[in-house]
């Protein structure tokens, strides 16, 4: 885990919107190429509205951030920013840029209200690169809540795994 300087992998508004609402888990959708997440190969994922991706169906809606692995995290995912967050109509997109063997996913969280801070706008981006499996996240903005919590990280397809952000 690294913290470089960035420059988007594309704007926070480009790609296919997702509309979506509270506590609820989209997909699947096609990734645009093969990703390999803790040694599986995966070509479709899920966007869950609480600031995750991940790549199995069925995940929690749950909103309440905690330490990875447990049994109550999203699992077979990347967490950015998992916490308590209240998306609309159109803070969700995604697109695949690029061309093989170089090609990226990037799902961007654009201006999404805190479900308890409405005026708390996050912002940030999920960059999967296809030949070297590096996963981005990048943050534009991410303001806390009072004492709310978010994690960051990533957890394994059977909950046995994690690897948090240190800081997040």
């Amino acid at each position: 885990i690294t913290y470089p300087t960035y420059n988007t992998a594309a704007s926070y508004t480009t790609g296919t919107v997702v509309p979506s609402s509270d506590d609820v888990t989209h997909g699947p959708f096609n990734i645009g190429l093969t990703f390999t997440f803790f040694g599986n190969n995966y070509t479709q994922f899920y966007i869950g509205s609480n600031g995750w991706i991940g790549f199995s169906a069925g995940q929690t809606t749950g909103y309440v951030a905690q330490y990875i692995p447990n049994a109550s995290s999203p699992m077979n995912c990347i967490l950015a920013d998992w916490e308590d967050l209240l998306p609309g109509s159109s803070n969700i997109r995604y697109t695949t840029i690029g061309t093989a063997p170089n090609r990226k996913l990037v799902v961007s969280f654009n201006q999404v209200p805190h479900y308890s801070c409405g005026t708390n706008l996050h912002t940030f981006q999920f960059v999967l690169n296809e030949t070297s499996g590096i996963i981005d996240i990048n943050y534009l903005s991410k303001p806390q809540c009072g004492a709310s919590n978010a994690t960051a990280g990533l957890v394994n397809s059977n909950n046995t795994n994690g690897r948090i952000v240190t800081g997040k």
